[in-house]
């Protein structure tokens, strides 16, 4: 998966791009579909706002959240990713049995 990290009305730290591509590299193992992740970093008055976007196979995805933390804000979007994507899985695994393996990674 690729990850590309972008900072809006701010400079991105190493520590907090190391952070955020951490943290959403892991949810590869929940979906083998996903083939780009984008992660928008930006302050908007005192709240400090995560956006990610998947890019997969036949599906895109958007996630948002934003606190006063940006660590805890990255942290709460991949939450709500990670989420969303065990969901789908279930779906596809409930929906297609004896296909599960080929679909789904383990």
């Amino acid at each position: 998966m690729e990850i590309t990290v972008k900072g809006k009305n701010f400079d991105i730290t190493e520590a907090l791009r190391s952070h955020a591509t951490s943290k959403v590299a892991k949810t590869s193992r929940y979906s083998d579909a996903v083939i780009t992740a984008e992660v928008q970093l930006s302050l908007e008055r005192n709240w400090h706002i995560a956006e990610v976007t998947l890019f997969g196979k036949g599906f895109d995805m958007h996630f948002e959240d934003k606190s006063k933390d940006m660590y805890n804000s990255i942290d709460r979007v991949v939450e709500k990713l990670e989420r969303q994507l065990k969901k789908q899985r279930e779906k596809v695994s409930s929906h297609r049995p004896g296909r599960t393996e080929a679909l789904v990674a383990p």
